[in-house]
């Protein structure tokens, strides 16, 4: 097989691995508290690469701690509002306004890190707007849904996880960043699940084993396609996210998407990805 073809195989991988932790994400947080799918998702990254990290004898190291601590919160906060989008709304629109965080990290971007915009990324903003607006199609400017909200709301967390993970890969590599966020998101999710104290059945307790094993497939593949492939194809490749959650909205959930809502989820995608090509 070609080279050339190895990154966005991988990446593809992912975008499939992804959705079927979202799904399964979508199913739980109907059955049992969101802090407990948190939980799954975030403790599975322990439970496989602190023995990976033993037996590889990879070395641990992190120098920004005060960043570290930044990106975790963004990253539990916007986990916390994307999984309580899947509970009250579809999950192909949640994940459709979820993923316009590319578009509100690259405007960010251009304050925060001085970062000088391609004129085609510049084009492409108002054409995301009129695109998010006919996928949400609120009766007036300001009413949406809740699920929406909790999407749109986690959307602005999860730039916060950009920005702060670009800061971080500076100075530390990609295992050490995943395995610190995760361990330290796990006892943080696992406080409240505690709290709550209700126990899974065992049915849920697989289902979570698998969604977060899942994920962290994903989450793996999503490193490692990204080094295989140009950054841009990268960014492009992970929008297949939003496709694939759709279908998968549709196939399982009975999810209906009207023809004003598919127009603006061809717009998101297409500004998203000249945003992602050219940034």
């Amino acid at each position: 097989m070609q080279s050339k073809y190895i990154g966005p195989l991988i990446l593809l991988m992912a975008n499939l691995f992804f959705m079927g932790s979202f799904s399964l994400a979508k199913v739980l947080s109907g059955v049992v508290p969101v802090p407990m799918v948190m939980m799954a998702r975030f403790v599975a990254g322990p439970l496989y690469l602190i023995p990976f990290f033993i037996l590889m004898r990879k070395s641990f190291s992190i120098d920004r701690w005060g960043v570290l601590a930044a990106r975790i919160t963004f990253g539990l906060l916007a986990m916390f509002c994307l999984f309580n989008a899947f509970r009250l709304g579809d999950v192909g629109k949640s994940t459709l306004i979820f993923e316009c965080s590319t578009l509100w990290a690259f405007i960010a971007a251009a304050f925060v890190f001085k970062e000088r915009p391609h004129k085609w990324s510049i084009a492409a903003v108002p054409l995301a707007f009129v695109g998010l607006y006919f996928v949400i199609q609120p009766t007036n400017l300001w009413e949406i849904s809740i699920g929406e909200g909790y999407a749109l709301l986690g959307s602005f967390f999860n730039m916060g996880v950009y920005l702060t993970l670009k800061e971080l890969r500076r100075t530390n590599d990609t295992y050490s960043i995943v395995i610190a966020t995760y361990a330290v998101a796990a006892v943080l999710t696992g406080i409240p699940t505690v709290a709550i104290g209700i126990a899974p059945t065992m049915t849920q307790l697989g289902l979570l084993l698998v969604m977060g094993s899942v994920g962290l497939c994903g989450q793996l593949c999503f490193t490692l396609g990204f080094k295989y492939a140009p950054a841009g194809v990268s960014s492009m490749m992970m929008l297949v996210s939003i496709p694939l959650m759709y279908i998968s909205g549709t196939l399982f959930f009975g999810e209906v998407v009207n023809l004003v809502g598919m127009v603006g989820i061809l717009l998101v995608v297409l500004s998203l990805g000249v945003i992602s090509r050219y940034q």
